[in-house]
């Protein structure tokens, strides 16, 4: 993905793209803090600091991220994931990619999420 701004329509096309921001780069280029005060506050930053919390005491997290397509659930998985990612190991993975969508059990992002701990432990 480009990180710079288009500065013509014709460049637009050459940006515009529907994917997840997913590298710091990409989220310094196009991630406008703004979106929290429409969203009444920086929810990251809540489960940022509910999950250190659970950590701290022992106790395991959940955490809920909802909304419609294309709404930036992904990018603010992004956001969560650049905070946190020097305490915690990450896993991360797309049931449209990594499984089949349309024959999915919720089993199958638990035997996802064995395998590639088990792959982090190995590296």
């Amino acid at each position: 993905m480009q990180t710079t701004r288009a500065n013509s329509l014709e460049e637009i096309y050459l940006r515009l793209k529907p994917d997840p921001l997913t590298t710091q780069q990409e989220l310094d280029a196009f991630y406008r803090k703004e979106l929290n005060e429409v969203r009444g506050g920086d929810k990251i930053g809540r489960l940022k600091l509910d999950l250190e919390r659970a950590c701290k005491e022992g106790l395991f997290f959940k955490g809920c991220l909802m909304g419609h397509p294309g709404v930036g659930k992904s990018t603010e998985l992004s956001r969560l994931i650049q905070k946190v990612k020097d305490k915690f190991s990450i896993i991360r993975f797309s049931i449209i990619t990594d499984l089949n969508p349309s024959d999915f059990n919720p089993l199958d992002g638990e035997q996802v999420s064995f395998v590639r701990t088990k792959k982090l432990k190995k590296d």
